[in-house]
């Protein structure tokens, strides 16, 4: 199995989730430095040309981070996601197609707002409007979170995936003090063993400097 991944993309979800399966994997990396002909290869495999990309086996992929995580969590050798007596598997879904639908997609308004609008006049309120649906998304997930993962105790994909739109608001210097239990969640993800491994990999280690600015500054294992 070969995950193909960016650098501090949104693949990182899917890079956590490998690491915490205890599956074996190899990684590829996407970036604007691959040679050509690598890219060309990756294209052929997934054409829309985005990660994560998840390939089986030769030729046999699986695309979008809903559909990758749930087919690892599917394989994992630990639980990752709720049990159907605890959740049933359609609210699962519901709960990462919200966050491919409606948390993911706004923060290309900050990513790409050129993408929006040829007249770089407009790039502010573009920000400011990717900004106000970052932040309406932020406030229904934290009014569903409920415990120190989305779930409770135990970690499961939906944090992996929930774990990089924090931390990509950080980045953009969003205004999230008002969120404290999706605060909790990133911190209690950033704490795991299988975190550290996956951003060890793929050169963010330093995002783990935040762990040693909570009260106890202690760390979770797997």
């Amino acid at each position: 199995m070969k995950l193909y991944y960016t650098k501090g993309a949104c693949s990182v979800a899917a890079h956590i989730a490998l690491e915490h399966s205890g599956l074996l994997f190899e990684l590829k990396e996407i970036a604007k430095d691959t040679p050509q002909e690598q890219r060309d290869r990756f294209i052929k495999l997934n054409s829309k040309h985005k990660v994560p990309t998840l390939e089986l086996s030769p030729g046999s992929v699986v695309t979008e981070n809903p559909a990758v995580l749930m087919y690892i969590a599917s394989q994992s050798k630990v639980s990752i996601v709720p049990s159907p007596e605890e959740l049933a598997p359609h609210k699962l879904i519901e709960i990462l197609s919200f966050a491919a639908s409606e948390v993911h997609p706004p923060f290309s308004f900050l990513f790409h707002p050129d993408a929006y609008s040829f007249d770089e006049t407009n790039v502010p309120h573009i920000k400011s409007v990717g900004v106000k649906k970052i932040t309406n998304s932020f406030s229904w997930v934290e009014s569903q979170i409920s415990g120190k993962f989305y779930f409770g105790d135990d970690p499961s994909i939906v944090d992996f995936y929930l774990f990089i739109f924090y931390r990509w608001a950080q980045v953009f210097k969003i205004p999230i003090e008002p969120f404290q239990k999706f605060k909790t969640l990133f911190l209690s993800v950033l704490a795991l063993d299988s975190t550290h491994r996956a951003l060890t990999s793929e050169g963010l280690s330093h995002w783990r400097r935040q762990l040693e600015q909570t009260p106890s500054g202690s760390k979770s294992t797997d």
